[in-house]
Protein backbone atom coordinates (compact mmCIF):
# COMPACT_ATOMS: atom_id res chain seq x y z
CA UNK A 1 0.00 0.00 0.00
CA UNK A 2 2.87 2.41 0.70
CA UNK A 3 4.38 1.52 -2.44
CA UNK A 4 1.13 2.23 -4.45
CA UNK A 5 1.08 5.57 -2.59
CA UNK A 6 5.01 6.81 -3.70
CA UNK A 7 4.20 5.74 -7.00
CA UNK A 8 0.86 7.52 -7.04
CA UNK A 9 2.61 11.13 -5.54
CA UNK A 10 5.45 10.27 -8.16
CA UNK A 11 3.66 10.41 -10.68
CA UNK A 12 0.89 13.51 -9.78
CA UNK A 13 4.63 15.18 -9.02
CA UNK A 14 6.23 14.86 -12.65
CA UNK A 15 2.70 15.67 -13.90
CA UNK A 16 2.88 18.91 -12.57
CA UNK A 17 6.50 19.33 -13.30
CA UNK A 18 5.33 18.86 -17.06
CA UNK A 19 2.51 21.23 -17.12
CA UNK A 20 4.60 23.75 -16.00
CA UNK A 21 7.55 22.99 -18.88
CA UNK A 22 4.50 23.04 -21.10
CA UNK A 23 3.38 26.08 -20.55
CA UNK A 24 6.27 27.64 -20.53
CA UNK A 25 7.23 26.49 -24.31
CA UNK A 26 4.03 26.88 -25.48
CA UNK A 27 3.76 30.85 -23.95
CA UNK A 28 7.39 31.42 -24.28
CA UNK A 29 9.14 30.01 -26.90
CA UNK A 30 7.54 27.15 -29.37
CA UNK A 31 4.17 26.94 -29.37
CA UNK A 32 2.51 29.69 -28.05
CA UNK A 33 2.13 32.04 -30.85
CA UNK A 34 -0.45 29.45 -32.45
CA UNK A 35 -3.30 30.40 -29.92
CA UNK A 36 -5.65 33.24 -30.12
CA UNK A 37 -3.52 35.85 -29.09
CA UNK A 38 -0.46 34.55 -30.27
CA UNK A 39 0.39 37.63 -31.38
CA UNK A 40 0.02 39.45 -28.45
CA UNK A 41 2.34 36.98 -26.82
CA UNK A 42 4.94 37.30 -29.19
CA UNK A 43 4.65 41.18 -28.26
CA UNK A 44 5.57 40.86 -24.75
CA UNK A 45 8.36 38.37 -25.93
CA UNK A 46 9.95 41.09 -28.29
CA UNK A 47 9.07 43.82 -25.60
CA UNK A 48 11.70 42.13 -23.35
CA UNK A 49 14.22 41.44 -25.75
CA UNK A 50 17.32 43.99 -25.86
CA UNK A 51 17.69 45.45 -28.89
CA UNK A 52 18.91 49.10 -30.37
CA UNK A 53 16.03 50.78 -32.87
CA UNK A 54 14.95 54.05 -34.29
CA UNK A 55 10.90 53.66 -33.99
CA UNK A 56 8.88 51.52 -31.94
CA UNK A 57 5.72 50.58 -33.53
CA UNK A 58 2.36 49.91 -31.15
CA UNK A 59 -1.11 49.29 -32.37
CA UNK A 60 -3.97 47.00 -33.43
CA UNK A 61 -4.41 44.03 -35.62
CA UNK A 62 -4.56 46.96 -37.99
CA UNK A 63 -1.49 48.86 -36.81
CA UNK A 64 -0.21 45.25 -37.22
CA UNK A 65 -1.11 45.09 -40.80
CA UNK A 66 0.89 47.71 -41.47
CA UNK A 67 4.12 46.77 -39.62
CA UNK A 68 4.07 43.22 -38.69
CA UNK A 69 5.33 41.90 -35.47
CA UNK A 70 6.66 38.93 -36.75
CA UNK A 71 8.71 40.86 -38.96
CA UNK A 72 12.13 42.13 -37.26
CA UNK A 73 13.47 45.08 -38.56
CA UNK A 74 16.85 47.38 -37.03
CA UNK A 75 15.34 50.54 -37.60
CA UNK A 76 11.39 50.09 -37.38
CA UNK A 77 10.34 47.80 -33.92
CA UNK A 78 6.68 46.65 -34.28
CA UNK A 79 5.24 45.35 -30.93
CA UNK A 80 1.55 46.44 -32.59
CA UNK A 81 -0.53 43.20 -32.04
CA UNK A 82 -4.71 43.22 -31.60
CA UNK A 83 -7.43 45.74 -30.25
CA UNK A 84 -7.60 43.73 -27.08
CA UNK A 85 -4.28 44.23 -25.71
CA UNK A 86 -5.95 47.32 -25.11
CA UNK A 87 -4.19 51.01 -24.36
CA UNK A 88 -3.15 49.08 -21.01
CA UNK A 89 -1.25 46.49 -22.93
CA UNK A 90 0.39 48.93 -25.34
CA UNK A 91 2.02 50.66 -22.04
CA UNK A 92 2.91 47.54 -20.81
CA UNK A 93 4.71 46.08 -23.65
CA UNK A 94 6.62 49.81 -24.16
CA UNK A 95 7.17 50.01 -20.37
CA UNK A 96 8.91 46.72 -20.80
CA UNK A 97 11.22 47.72 -23.60
CA UNK A 98 12.50 50.92 -22.31
CA UNK A 99 13.43 48.96 -19.00
CA UNK A 100 14.83 46.33 -20.61
CA UNK A 101 17.29 48.85 -23.29
CA UNK A 102 19.82 51.10 -22.26
CA UNK A 103 19.27 52.40 -25.91
CA UNK A 104 16.17 54.35 -26.03
CA UNK A 105 13.86 54.98 -29.23
CA UNK A 106 13.60 58.20 -30.97
CA UNK A 107 9.80 57.32 -31.63
CA UNK A 108 6.67 55.65 -30.44
CA UNK A 109 4.45 55.43 -32.89
CA UNK A 110 0.98 54.02 -32.34
CA UNK A 111 -1.29 52.92 -35.33
CA UNK A 112 -5.15 52.18 -34.39
CA UNK A 113 -8.43 52.86 -36.15
CA UNK A 114 -10.76 55.20 -34.15
CA UNK A 115 -12.89 51.54 -33.60
CA UNK A 116 -9.78 50.29 -30.94
CA UNK A 117 -9.81 53.45 -28.88
CA UNK A 118 -12.61 52.92 -26.70
CA UNK A 119 -11.82 49.20 -25.88
CA UNK A 120 -12.03 48.25 -22.10
CA UNK A 121 -12.41 45.46 -19.85
CA UNK A 122 -15.43 43.62 -20.85
CA UNK A 123 -16.64 40.57 -19.44
CA UNK A 124 -15.74 38.14 -22.50
CA UNK A 125 -13.42 35.74 -24.27
CA UNK A 126 -11.38 38.47 -26.58
CA UNK A 127 -10.36 39.87 -22.92
CA UNK A 128 -9.73 37.16 -21.16
CA UNK A 129 -7.72 35.76 -24.14
CA UNK A 130 -5.86 38.72 -25.34
CA UNK A 131 -5.28 40.56 -21.89
CA UNK A 132 -5.91 38.66 -19.04
CA UNK A 133 -3.51 35.49 -20.12
CA UNK A 134 -0.42 37.92 -21.54
CA UNK A 135 -0.43 40.45 -18.96
CA UNK A 136 -2.01 39.54 -15.64
CA UNK A 137 0.61 38.63 -14.12
CA UNK A 138 3.27 39.64 -11.58
CA UNK A 139 5.56 41.45 -13.95
CA UNK A 140 2.74 44.03 -14.88
CA UNK A 141 0.65 44.45 -11.85
CA UNK A 142 2.51 47.43 -10.77
CA UNK A 143 1.45 49.11 -13.81
CA UNK A 144 -2.22 48.52 -13.24
CA UNK A 145 -4.17 51.61 -11.76
CA UNK A 146 -7.51 51.52 -9.47
CA UNK A 147 -9.37 51.34 -12.31
CA UNK A 148 -8.18 48.44 -14.25
CA UNK A 149 -7.80 46.09 -11.09
CA UNK A 150 -11.42 46.68 -10.29
CA UNK A 151 -12.50 46.22 -13.62
CA UNK A 152 -10.44 42.96 -13.85
CA UNK A 153 -11.75 41.43 -10.59
CA UNK A 154 -15.58 41.86 -11.91
CA UNK A 155 -14.69 39.15 -14.43
CA UNK A 156 -15.64 36.18 -13.39
CA UNK A 157 -12.88 33.39 -12.44
CA UNK A 158 -10.38 36.10 -13.71
CA UNK A 159 -7.63 34.05 -11.83
CA UNK A 160 -7.94 31.33 -14.25
CA UNK A 161 -5.92 32.81 -17.04
CA UNK A 162 -2.76 32.35 -14.73
CA UNK A 163 -3.41 28.48 -14.55
CA UNK A 164 -1.05 26.85 -16.82
CA UNK A 165 -3.48 24.79 -19.06
CA UNK A 166 -5.73 27.56 -19.43
CA UNK A 167 -2.84 30.25 -20.07
CA UNK A 168 -1.47 28.19 -23.10
CA UNK A 169 -5.01 27.14 -24.97
CA UNK A 170 -7.66 28.35 -26.14
CA UNK A 171 -9.87 28.06 -23.38
CA UNK A 172 -12.13 30.64 -22.02
CA UNK A 173 -14.68 30.22 -19.84
CA UNK A 174 -18.03 29.56 -21.36
CA UNK A 175 -20.08 31.37 -19.27
CA UNK A 176 -18.56 35.03 -20.45
CA UNK A 177 -21.47 36.63 -22.74
CA UNK A 178 -20.80 39.10 -24.88
CA UNK A 179 -21.25 42.77 -23.83
CA UNK A 180 -20.45 45.72 -25.83
CA UNK A 181 -18.58 48.57 -24.96
CA UNK A 182 -19.60 52.52 -24.89
CA UNK A 183 -20.25 54.84 -27.57
CA UNK A 184 -17.53 56.88 -27.16
CA UNK A 185 -14.42 57.43 -29.24
CA UNK A 186 -12.15 57.07 -25.86
CA UNK A 187 -12.61 54.86 -23.12
CA UNK A 188 -11.54 55.72 -19.49
CA UNK A 189 -8.80 53.41 -19.32
CA UNK A 190 -7.60 54.37 -22.55
CA UNK A 191 -7.63 58.06 -21.52
CA UNK A 192 -5.92 56.56 -18.57
CA UNK A 193 -2.97 54.63 -20.58
CA UNK A 194 -2.45 56.89 -23.17
CA UNK A 195 -1.52 59.43 -20.91
CA UNK A 196 1.05 56.97 -19.41
CA UNK A 197 2.41 56.29 -22.75
CA UNK A 198 2.70 60.08 -23.05
CA UNK A 199 4.54 60.97 -19.93
CA UNK A 200 6.52 57.64 -20.51
CA UNK A 201 7.77 59.06 -23.61
CA UNK A 202 7.83 62.93 -22.52
CA UNK A 203 10.23 61.35 -19.32
CA UNK A 204 12.25 59.59 -21.90
CA UNK A 205 12.76 62.14 -24.48
CA UNK A 206 11.01 60.27 -27.34
CA UNK A 207 8.55 61.56 -29.56
CA UNK A 208 5.44 60.53 -29.30
CA UNK A 209 2.55 59.66 -32.08
CA UNK A 210 -1.02 58.87 -32.34
CA UNK A 211 -1.69 57.61 -36.21
CA UNK A 212 -5.03 56.12 -37.34
CA UNK A 213 -5.26 52.92 -39.48
CA UNK A 214 -7.38 53.27 -43.01
CA UNK A 215 -11.00 53.42 -42.16
CA UNK A 216 -13.38 51.82 -44.47
CA UNK A 217 -16.02 54.27 -46.75
CA UNK A 218 -18.52 52.07 -44.89
CA UNK A 219 -17.87 53.27 -41.55
CA UNK A 220 -18.14 56.77 -42.31
CA UNK A 221 -21.41 57.00 -40.06
CA UNK A 222 -20.07 55.44 -37.07
CA UNK A 223 -16.71 57.28 -37.33
CA UNK A 224 -18.85 60.71 -37.39
CA UNK A 225 -21.01 59.76 -34.52
CA UNK A 226 -18.45 58.81 -32.97
CA UNK A 227 -16.52 62.15 -33.25
CA UNK A 228 -19.44 64.30 -32.88
CA UNK A 229 -19.83 62.68 -29.14
CA UNK A 230 -18.39 63.35 -25.66
CA UNK A 231 -15.16 61.40 -24.56
CA UNK A 232 -12.14 61.90 -23.24
CA UNK A 233 -8.94 63.99 -24.47
CA UNK A 234 -11.70 65.79 -26.92
CA UNK A 235 -10.24 69.19 -28.09
CA UNK A 236 -6.63 68.34 -26.85
CA UNK A 237 -3.79 68.38 -29.69
CA UNK A 238 -2.89 64.66 -29.67
CA UNK A 239 -6.20 63.67 -30.84
CA UNK A 240 -7.25 66.56 -33.29
CA UNK A 241 -3.18 65.57 -34.71
CA UNK A 242 -4.76 61.70 -34.74
CA UNK A 243 -8.31 62.54 -36.42
CA UNK A 244 -6.33 64.84 -39.11
CA UNK A 245 -4.46 61.72 -39.96
CA UNK A 246 -7.67 59.99 -40.46
CA UNK A 247 -7.91 58.39 -44.40
CA UNK A 248 -11.54 57.13 -45.67
CA UNK A 249 -10.69 54.27 -48.39
CA UNK A 250 -12.74 52.13 -51.01
CA UNK A 251 -14.76 49.32 -49.34
CA UNK A 252 -13.32 47.66 -52.13
CA UNK A 253 -9.70 47.81 -50.26
CA UNK A 254 -11.05 45.97 -47.43
CA UNK A 255 -11.46 42.70 -46.21
CA UNK A 256 -13.80 42.96 -43.70
CA UNK A 257 -14.96 45.90 -41.50
CA UNK A 258 -11.58 47.52 -40.56
CA UNK A 259 -8.38 45.29 -42.44
CA UNK A 260 -6.93 45.83 -45.80
CA UNK A 261 -6.80 43.42 -48.39
CA UNK A 262 -2.85 42.23 -48.28
CA UNK A 263 -2.62 43.06 -51.68
CA UNK A 264 -3.20 46.79 -50.32
CA UNK A 265 -1.26 46.95 -48.02
CA UNK A 266 2.11 48.26 -49.55
CA UNK A 267 0.08 50.83 -51.49
CA UNK A 268 -1.53 52.41 -48.20
CA UNK A 269 1.57 52.50 -46.25
CA UNK A 270 3.07 54.34 -48.69
CA UNK A 271 0.40 56.41 -48.87
CA UNK A 272 0.58 57.25 -45.36
CA UNK A 273 4.43 57.88 -45.21
CA UNK A 274 4.60 58.53 -41.59
CA UNK A 275 7.87 56.51 -40.30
Amino acid sequence: MRKFLYKTLAFYCIAAVLVYVVDYLRIHEIIGYSIWGGEVHLSVKKSNARKEVKTIVLGDSCGRQLYDNSIYNDSIYSLACNRHAMMAGHYFLLHSFIAKNPHLPEDVVLICTPFSLNADVISNGFTFQYFLKPFYHEEYKSLMNEHLRQSVETIPMYWMCKLPYFRCSNFIPWWMAKQEVGNQLISQLSNDYLDSILQLCNKYDISFRLVSAPVRENQCQKLEELLAGEYPMKDTPLIKDYISTIQVLPDSMFVDEVHLKSEKVAEVKERMSFL
